[in-house]
């Protein structure tokens, strides 16, 4: 399997999470998103169903909606098991051969396709088709030469959300043992006015030509699918005139051109998806969060496009993803056009109620033809082209038609990613939550489970308690640094007051060794760097030590390399419950073999820088909290964290991917009201009750 060769992190600033309270900074444009690699089972990122039209249905992973709920059926229900092949129980669940008597032998049926956080297809992506096979998403290791004689390239997820490359059929079922059906992702990128026809099957695939008859298969193309002119079957796709009723199988003629002025695709593009309200605001600088409409209004900082609500003054509806020819079995066909990046994308856009798909008029880049990631809907969308070639000796693979063509639409094909939970609380950002190019949660997952509310926009991150706990233009939060004597809208951290003893006795640690199981309500002070390189547990008090509670301060980065837990036993009394808080004037570092930590975690940073620096840069201090990562999310583990975290910069880096939970966790359990640590009780007065449900 292939190795991630980057990690592309997803950005967070200034966050509290957790608690009901998380403080978010997003940027970035994310293909530009953590998408987790692993092995192909049910945490493969790419799951639903794609469209052959010569052969049928494609599952993408054995994780899939089988049954047509929109719901996708967990591991356990059979379609990730092991069967039998052959013998008396064909077909039938096993766990080895032994459960296949008479010859037959125990096959393992898991499989998915998966995208590394690099772009690459891993090498063990598989799709499967009932009617014909298996489906390498990664072919180059077993074959060197794609059709056009060239070196194989395996599929590929670009920053534009298209993806290239080639998937090959792995059996031959085409009358030819050398033959395999080969299906290239994308077409060829479009010059400006650049309408060149090319042929698509057999071995002159990829020639100039005119007309059809200068191709051995006499398919002379646009890379528009062909469909059928009359009849009963009028619209559908089609490879040669026999094919259709009306003996009519039809190329359309480009609807665009190009425009050279302001450098698009200008015409009819009746199909558009990955569509939103935008408007463009100030990133950076003295006019942070302010309207613009160029780089002009923004000294020191970038004018950007972020989402924005439909009523709002300005709002413009863009699109990443359009299509130059009308809906073909439910998707748009033709040329596959696509924004360049989030401040360049498909405009003139408008949009239509469903099921009328959205329109524009303009788009910066076209492809012949090819598929491209709908980060709104979490899917994949558009055309693959299937073309029959003879791997070995020369000539065709007779009058076969192969593979034809590929839709990937809106059944559900999907893709997702690494992806952040918070549990029974809410998230506040002083700038914006989530971009366009962010994947969202799995269905029937949520980013938070009450309110997010947010000074700038929120993209792709959604509240279990519905659209209208979800708030833009929220300008009232801040934080707590020296700078403002520690507070905020969320209270005051009596920092003085801690290591003055105001809040009870304060001892000085060289060590995590010297912190006590039970806290007793101190205030625990190290200087410099803390390392917790063994497990820490910390147990309820007693009448002995009737205070369960303590804070530790570290004048430095706080290292954990290990868990961090609470002895979970019962307690007599709320202020006998164990409750932690780390107050760090550094940055917390989070090793990738960490897999759970408990407590309030306060991150103020040493003052020097007073801003954190891009994620790319080290951080120095500046009150950075890192999630660590293995750089792989075959090996990477989820990360909870059962309280608060407050810092200035979030650098979450876990690669695990599953539909159940998020990559990190962040999760209310209620201690810091019922037995507040030290220094913290103003705080509290801003944090939800503990409720069984929402209010």
């Amino acid at each position: 399997m292939k190795k991630a060769s980057k990690i592309i992190w997803l950005i967070f600033s200034f966050l509290v999470i957790a608690l009901g309270l998380t403080y978010f900074l997003y940027s970035g444009d994310l293909r530009e998103n953590k998408i987790q690699m692993t092995e192909a089972t049910a945490s493969d990122n790419v799951y639903g169903w794609a469209w052959g039209t010569n052969f049928g249905w494609v599952s993408m992973n054995c994780v899939n909606d089988f049954d047509g709920d929109e719901k996708i059926t967990l591991p356990g229900e059979n379609h990730c098991s092991s069967e039998c092949l052959g013998g008396s129980n064909d077909g039938g669940t096993c766990v080895d051969d032994g459960d296949c008597p008479g010859g037959g032998t125990c096959e393992s049926r898991e499989y998915g396709v998966n995208i590394a956080s690099s772009g690459d297809f891993d090498d063990d992506s598989y799709s499967w088709s009932s009617n014909v096979g298996w489906f390498d998403y990664a072919p180059s290791s077993t074959v060197a030469l794609d059709p056009f004689g060239v070196a194989t390239d395996d599929c590929y997820l670009n920053t534009d959300g298209t993806v290239s490359g080639w998937s090959r059929s792995v059996a031959n079922l085409w009358g030819n043992p050398n033959c395999h059906s080969w299906v290239r992702m994308r077409g060829d990128q479009m010059a400006e006015a650049d309408f060149e026809r090319q042929c698509a099957e057999y071995s002159d695939a990829g020639d100039s030509c005119l007309v059809n008859g200068d191709c051995l298969s006499n398919f002379c193309t646009l890379g528009v699918p062909k469909t059928c002119g009359g009849a009963s079957d009028v619209g559908m796709a089609c490879i040669h005139n026999s094919d259709c009723e009306s003996n009519d199988c039809a190329l359309s003629a480009p609807a665009f051109t190009w425009n050279a002025g302001t450098s698009t695709y200008q015409g009819t593009f009746p199909s558009c998806v990955s569509c939103d309200y935008y408007k463009k605001y100030c990133s950076g600088g003295e006019n942070d969060g302010l309207a613009c409409t160029d780089a002009g209004d923004c000294p020191d900082g970038s004018c950007n496009y972020s989402v924005v609500s439909s009523s709002m003054s300005g709002a413009e509806y863009r699109c990443g993803i359009c299509y130059t020819e009308t809906l073909v079995s439910g998707l748009g066909g033709g040329r596959l056009c696509v924004k360049t990046s989030n401040q360049n994308m498909c405009s003139g856009c408008t949009n239509n109620s469903d099921p009328t798909p959205d329109t524009c008029t303009d788009c910066p880049r076209c492809y012949e033809y090819g598929v491209a990631v709908d980060y709104k809907k979490n899917r994949l969308s558009g055309w693959a082209w299937g073309t029959l070639h003879k791997e070995v000796g020369t000539g065709n693979c007779g009058s076969n038609l192969g593979v034809g063509w590929l839709a990937f639409h809106a059944t559900g094909t999907g893709v997702f990613a690494p992806w952040l939970e918070s549990s029974y609380g809410g998230i506040y950002s002083s700038s914006g939550v989530g971009s366009a190019g962010t994947f969202r949660p799995p269905i029937g997952k949520y980013s938070a489970t009450y309110a997010i509310h947010t000074g700038g926009t929120i993209t792709n991150f959604y509240s279990a308690s519905g659209s209208q706990w979800e708030s833009q233009g929220y300008d009232v939060i801040n934080f707590p640094d020296a700078t403002k004597n520690y507070s905020s809208i969320l209270g005051k951290i009596d920092f003085p007051g801690l290591q003055a003893g105001t809040y009870g006795n304060t001892e000085s640690i060289t060590s995590a060794a010297d912190i006590d199981s039970v806290l007793g309500g101190k205030v625990y002070v190290h200087e410099g760097h803390l390392t917790i390189s063994s497990p820490l547990t910390f147990s309820g008090g007693s009448a002995g030590t009737p205070n369960g509670s303590g804070t530790i301060i570290v004048r430095g980065n706080l290292y954990i390399n290990d868990d961090i837990a609470y002895n979970m036993a019962a307690v007599a009394k709320l202020k006998y419950l164990p409750s932690v808080a780390f107050i760090v004037l550094g940055d917390v570092i989070v090793d990738s073999d960490v897999t759970s930590l408990v407590g309030a975690y306060v991150v103020l940073g040493d003052g020097t820088p007073a801003t954190c620096p891009a994620l790319s840069d080290a951080s120095s201090g500046c009150g950075r909290f890192s999630s660590g990562t293995t750089g792989s999310g075959s090996t990477d583990d989820s990360l909870l964290v059962s309280g608060l975290v407050v810092a200035k910069q979030f650098k979450l880096e876990r690669l695990f991917s599953s539909l159940d939970m998020g990559a990190e966790r962040f999760v209310y359990d209620g201690r810091l009201l019922a037995n507040t640590p030290p220094g913290l009780q103003d705080i509290t007065q801003a944090l939800p009750e503990w409720q069984e449900i929402a209010p």
